[in-house]
């Protein structure tokens, strides 16, 4: 005997797939959108980061004898490294960019001449003591970071 059948028996699954697909839709919204968040704050912190690798990378490279100490570079304030009689490197920060730049002797330096790493909002650093240099970094997005630089040479 076959029974009767009511617009429920139709309509109850209909509406419980329904509920379904909009919970699952739900949850892959919120999950892209942590994703999301994810991907910007580890960029935004690496910008930064690598920045900060960079300079001391740069620092730890010469720092084998050379003369690592903070100096001046046509009126800005920079970190020198004097490689014997060879070269000396700037590490500076003007106009809004971290910027390097590395001399021949007899060579009369100035900021313009320094090669851009990379954009930062403000850029900082200090001589703690005779081996240890604070550097700090602030960048596009006014995530600041900061390391301290041993010169293992001294």
């Amino acid at each position: 005997m076959k029974g009767r059948q009511h617009r429920i028996d139709i309509l109850f699954p209909l509406m419980l797939y329904f509920v379904f697909a909009v919970a699952a839709l739900s949850v892959v919204m919120l999950a892209t959108g942590a994703y999301k968040n994810a991907v910007q704050n580890s960029s935004r912190n690496q910008e930064a980061g690598i920045a900060l690798a960079y300079v001391s990378e740069s620092i730890h490279r010469s720092d084998d004898g050379s003369d690592v100490h903070i100096g001046t570079l046509d009126g800005c304030d920079a970190i020198v490294i004097k490689k014997s009689e060879d070269f000396t490197g700037y590490i500076y920060f003007d106009n809004n960019a971290l910027k390097e730049l590395y001399v021949s002797p007899g060579l009369e330096p100035t900021r313009d001449m320094g090669t851009v790493v990379t954009e930062l909002r403000d850029f900082e650093f200090e001589q703690v003591n005779s081996s240890l240099i604070r550097i700090s970094c602030v960048d596009e997005d006014n995530h600041e970071v900061s390391t301290l630089v041993a010169l293992r040479s001294r």
